[in-house]
């Protein structure tokens, strides 16, 4: 026997009753699995031709696994054992309303591909294997009974009729569907089918109570009425007075109402506790209604005063404990509201003593641990990172690192070593090795030392490079500006040895290869920098030779090597597009490229020798010669 406070009053359910809520759940659940279940077989098969030539085998496994066989096991657990399995078939097992669901389909699907006589050979056939299981039937024993999904739960106390609902309703729907793609994706036609395995799983049940009421006299009663428990809730709502007595009546009536335990358990504080424990027996979760009724006591004097938060925080945890919940939102929005209001000066605190009071403060704080890391996390608090075990990913500890590199560290080097002492201890602190920001405030450091180094002389140069090698900061951000100023002091170098390379070079006698090979010694000797190179390969090359191609580049009538090169390859190209000899056009065309080179290793000998025309030696200038 239930029993059940409500309003101080006792409310008790035979056994008998609280037997048949039980099986009105257990179908709920088996329609439930069953109804998934068959969606996801429906949408596997893709076409309608391949739901129609499965659906029969589908349906009676479903029914079979998730109604029959397992009402079957449990009669030995109910001391009933005189009915074997074929006679409980022939009693509980029946198809007739997942047959007709298919019958309706098939009609549809025979008047779009026209098969008028298929479709009377077929009926025929359907119509003689059609119905009850009869003797071993369809090998219920050995058949499939396997799987599981979604459903319905008000209709176990009889035969149900929703399939000729369904089937009415679906008329028009069907009518529409003018292809086999368009009947397979009408929701109807799923619809049509999937009621046609509900209503014969709830016949199982059904069956199987009028069974066990015939071997167990008044085994299974239904003392519900959900239509009587409707009127008397709403007429609840309505005469006030008589409101708690009208509750009670239509508790009495259908107790797993879940707008009623909502209703109670919302207007009615002192039943929450009763309602939450009536809610766990019939099933319903009170989990979203209890958290809307939390949500609703924290108002907006709460948000806003630490002291009535405290109170109605304290009161969901009580409440929390009466229904053993573990967790709720809003208590997390209390504490996480009440943690913020703590740290709200964090980022602009200074004082190494107020910033420990407020550390203290978080961790007196009665709050979950969970919670004060959220809070610790959002706000970046490193200092508390390890006692509440927050990870802040690459991106958040810049951001940490970026506020402590202020603007005032920025401009002063005495702000900024304030700041890299404490991105050192954040690092260390969160166990990271890099930092963008880190390396941005010693390069910013750095370039301090070396302000103006592109119009400095080589002594202050050298006298940079000191300074940054002495300088407390990272190879690699001391690299780039030691390599500048290194670059700065070459280019110091390239000018200077430029002025006397050019000298030498233009008093050298080139017809003199011993004055020659003088003057490259002493070059490769004085030489500081890579650029020296370009006056000894210039040297080298002053051969009699290379001399006479120089002066001839120069010459007016050089030139024209050059055009009759182009011109006499381009000729052999055209003499081999027009097809007037091949032997022909490749010897003009290697004429012209013969031309063409000897053009350009003067003009290279001479870019050589003179520096690209920068320098022409005095030797090399045609006016000279002449």
């Amino acid at each position: 026997m239930g029993k059940y406070r409500l309003f101080g009053q006792c409310i008790e359910f035979s056994d008998a009753a609280e037997r048949f809520y039980d099986m009105k759940y257990r179908a709920w659940c088996a329609i439930s699995s069953a109804s998934n279940d068959f969606e996801n077989w429906y949408q596997k098969c893709g076409d309608i031709v391949t739901v129609l030539n499965g659906y029969e085998n589908k349906a009676k496994e479903l029914i079979i696994y998730y109604a029959n066989k397992p009402l079957f096991s449990e009669l030995t657990d109910l001391e009933i054992y005189d009915i074997s399995e074929d006679s409980y078939d022939r009693k509980c097992l029946e198809f007739l309303e997942s047959s007709l669901a298919l019958d309706t389909v098939t009609e549809k699907y025979e008047d779009i591909v026209k098969e008028q006589r298929a479709k009377e050979e077929y009926r025929a056939e359907r119509k003689a294997n059609r119905g009850r299981v009869v003797g071993g039937g369809f090998g219920v024993g050995g058949a499939l009974k396997g799987m599981a999904t979604a459903g319905a739960m008000n209709a176990v106390t009889g035969a149900g009729h929703g399939l000729v609902n369904a089937v009415g309703n679906a008329g028009s729907a069907l009518a529409a569907a003018s292809s086999k793609r368009a009947l397979y994706n009408n929701s109807m036609t799923l619809n049509i089918l999937k009621e046609g395995i509900r209503e014969d799983i709830l016949n199982c049940f059904h069956s199987h109570m009028q069974l066990l009421n015939e071997r167990k006299t008044c085994y299974i009663e239904n003392v519900f009425d959900s239509n009587k428990a409707t009127a008397f809730f709403e007429n609840a709502k309505k005469v006030v007075e008589k409101q708690k007595e009208l509750l009670i009546h239509s508790f009495e009536n259908c107790p797993w109402s879940e707008d009623l335990l909502s209703f109670i358990f919302i207007n009615y504080k002192t039943e929450r506790k009763n309602i939450w424990n009536i809610g766990l027996r019939f099933h319903v979760d009170l989990h979203e209604v209890a958290e809307e009724v939390f949500a609703a006591s924290y108002t907006l004097d709460a948000k806003e005063s630490e002291e009535i938060a405290k109170v109605v925080r304290a009161d969901i945890l009580s409440q929390m404990k009466d229904f053993g919940m573990d967790e709720s939102e809003t208590l997390t929005r209390i504490e996480i509201d009440g943690l913020n209001r703590i740290v709200e000066l964090y980022d602009v605190l200074t004082d190494d003593a107020e910033k420990q009071s407020l550390f203290d403060a978080v961790k007196k704080y009665d709050a979950s641990q969970s919670n004060k890391a959220t809070v610790v996390h959002n706000k970046g608090i490193w200092e508390l990172a390890k006692e509440y075990s927050v990870k802040f990913s690459s991106e958040e500890i810049e951001c940490i690192l970026s506020k402590i590199y202020s603007l005032n560290a920025q401009e002063s080097e005495e702000e900024a070593r304030k700041a890299k002492s404490k991105m050192l201890k954040v690092m260390e602190t969160l166990g990271v090795t890099e930092s963008n920001t880190f390396d941005k405030l010693e390069k910013d450091c750095i370039q301090r030392l070396c302000l103006d180094y592109e119009n400095a002389d080589e002594k202050t140069c050298n006298e940079m490079i000191g300074k940054i090698e002495a300088y407390n900061a990272l190879e690699k951000n001391k690299t780039p500006f030691i390599q500048k100023i290194r670059e700065r002091i070459e280019s110091i170098w390239s000018k200077e040895d430029g002025e006397i390379f050019d000298n030498l070079y233009m008093n050298t006698d080139i017809h003199n290869p011993d004055e020659i090979k003088e003057i490259i010694e002493i070059i490769q000797q004085k030489g500081r920098t890579s650029s020296s190179q370009k006056y000894v390969s210039a040297l080298s090359a002053c051969s009699e030779e290379n001399i006479q191609k120089a002066l001839k580049f120069q010459r007016k009538g050089t030139k024209i090597y050059k055009y009759i090169g182009l011109i006499a390859i381009a000729l052999g190209f055209i003499l081999w597009i027009a097809d007037l000899g091949i032997i022909l056009a490749l010897a003009v065309a290697a004429i012209g490229i013969v031309l063409l080179s000897y053009y350009h290793n003067l003009k290279k000998v001479w870019a050589l020798l003179t520096f690209d025309g920068t320098l022409i030696h005095k030797m090399l200038s045609i006016n000279e010669k002449e």
